[in-house]
């Protein structure tokens, strides 16, 4: 059925902090999810293949078959974990002992690193709601990516399956080693993905020039 898209501004619940990682630790984190470690103490990480991607667990295992977590995974590595808290404590998913808070723990998370090669997405979806919080945080590495978010005009119709023909739709750019948090309305009443592409437009990413989209696009890369 012919779909037609009507662009809005992203919906309330995106959030992103540029810069949330400095380069060097962005770079430490990925040689230790790569299995690199920068460090003799640090483990390798399970990789798995899915659907043009690769994943791995960390705390606990989330089963995509049945989109509930179980199961046991590894610990995070280091440099990860440090990362990890503090994206966490940011989105507040976890509370924060600097502050004179109550001491939190990793162990009440669940952690997947993503892996997608360049010209690689994944599929409109929104997370499941009762095996995570109300706020998902992710942690962008190796280089920027558009998310795409949508929400059907009519959501009655759209589960009904009577067909749909007109969602509202969102774009924003995330750049490299930023941080993003999904809450309320974006988590929950929106989906989102990463379009199967080579390149992002490079206005989306405000380096057009005067915001616009001049110049070539931006050639995705890992």
């Amino acid at each position: 059925m012919p779909m037609t898209n009507t662009p809005c501004p992203p919906p309330p619940g995106v959030r992103i902090v540029p810069g949330f990682l400095a380069p060097a630790e962005a770079a430490a984190v990925l040689a230790a999810l790569d299995g690199r470690p920068s460090t003799s103490s640090s483990p390798s990480s399970p990789w798995e293949p899915l659907a043009g991607r690769r994943v791995a667990h960390f705390l606990a295992r989330f089963d995509f078959a049945t989109r509930g977590v179980g199961g046991d995974a590894p610990p995070l590595p280091p440099p990860v974990d440090a990362a990890v808290t503090r994206a966490a404590v940011a989105a507040g998913l976890l509370l924060d002992e600097e502050e004179g808070q109550p001491p939190s723990s990793l162990s009440s998370l669940q952690v997947t690193a993503n892996d997608y090669p360049p010209g690689s997405g994944i599929h409109w979806h929104v997370d499941s709601h009762s095996p995570f919080g109300p706020a998902l945080a992710v942690l962008s590495l190796g280089s920027g990516v558009a998310l795409e978010l949508r929400q059907p005009v009519d959501p009655g119709g759209y589960r009904r399956g009577s067909g749909i023909a007109t969602w509202r739709r969102a774009s924003v750019w995330v750049p490299a080693n930023s941080l993003l948090v999904l809450d309320g309305e974006a988590r929950h009443g929106w989906e989102h993905a990463i379009i199967a592409r080579k390149t992002d437009d490079r206005g989306l990413a405000g380096e057009g020039s005067g915001g616009g989209a001049s110049g070539p696009p931006i050639l995705r890369a890992r």
